[in-house]
C-alpha cells in the first residue's frame, strides 16, 4: 500500500512539473508573439548569394529572427563551394542536426570526448548530426557547390572556430611544439575568413579549379 501511495504521489509531482514548465513556456510565447504579424512568422536573408561557386552562411538564429523566440530551436543554410571547408568548430549550446540539399562528396566529421575521429561521406537527401560541444567540421570534396542546412536544439547555439581561438592564446605555439618564429609564422597562417577555399590539393586538381574562390559574408534577416 505504501509502495502504491509513493508511486501515485511521484506521478503527480512529475505531471505537476511539467505542467508547470509548460505554462512557462507558453507565457514566454505568449509574451513574444503580441507584438508579432504574420510575415515574422517567415525568414526571408537580406543577403542573396548570386555566386554559384562561393560559400555562404546563412544563420537563422533568434538574434536575427525574433520568432524563434522561447521555441528553442535555431537553423543556418550553408552553400560551400567546390573543394571548400567550413573549419573545424563547436556550438556550445546545442547539437546539429545536418541536412543535405544537394551535394555528391560531402565530407563530415567529429572527434568524441574520448579522441575517436567520426568522419562520414554523404550526398544528396543524407542527414548527419553533431554532438553538442564537440568539434566538428563539414567539407565538399566534390565539383559543384553543396548546399545544406543545419537545425540545433537551441535558438543560441553558439559558436566558436577552432583554429582562429586557439591562435589567441599565449600558448598557441607551445602547445604545437613550435618556436617562437614559427609560431609567429603559424599565427598569420590563420585563415580569417569563415571558409576555406581550395582545401584540398587532390580535389582541386580532380576539379580543375583555377583559383581560390570567394567566400561570401554572413547574411542576415
Amino acid at each position: 500500500m505504501a509502495i502504491a501511495t509513493f508511486s501515485f504521489v511521484a506521478a503527480a509531482l512529475l505531471v505537476a512539473s511539467a505542467g508547470a514548465m509548460t505554462d512557462n513556456s507558453a507565457t514566454v510565447l505568449s509574451k513574444a508573439m503580441k507584438t508579432m504579424v504574420a510575415s515574422d512568422f517567415v525568414y526571408e536573408p537580406l543577403v542573396k548569394n548570386s555566386d554559384v561557386n562561393s560559400s555562404l552562411s546563412q544563420p537563422r538564429m533568434v538574434e536575427q529572427w525574433k520568432a524563434l523566440e522561447g521555441q528553442g530551436i535555431a537553423q543556418s543554410y550553408f552553400k560551400l563551394g567546390a573543394c571548400s571547408l567550413r573549419p573545424p568548430h563547436v556550438h556550445q549550446f546545442a547539437a546539429g542536426l545536418l541536412y543535405v540539399i544537394s551535394a555528391s562528396n560531402l565530407s563530415v566529421g567529429f572527434v568524441t570526448n574520448n579522441g575517436t575521429a567520426v568522419t562520414n561521406y554523404i550526398s544528396t537527401g543524407a542527414s548527419t548530426l553533431f554532438p553538442q560541444g564537440l568539434i566538428h567540421y563539414q567539407q565538399n570534396l566534390g565539383c559543384n557547390t553543396a548546399t545544406y542546412t543545419i537545425s540545433y536544439n537551441s535558438e543560441n547555439p553558439g559558436t566558436q572556430v577552432v583554429v582562429p581561438a586557439l591562435s589567441k592564446l599565449p600558448v598557441f605555439g607551445a602547445s604545437l611544439g613550435l618556436d617562437a618564429n614559427s609560431s609567429k609564422s603559424a599565427m598569420s597562417s590563420v585563415p580569417a575568413a569563415p571558409f576555406v577555399d581550395s582545401s584540398d590539393p587532390l580535389c582541386v586538381a580532380r576539379c580543375k579549379l583555377s583559383g581560390p574562390v570567394p567566400a561570401a559574408a554572413v547574411g542576415g534577416r
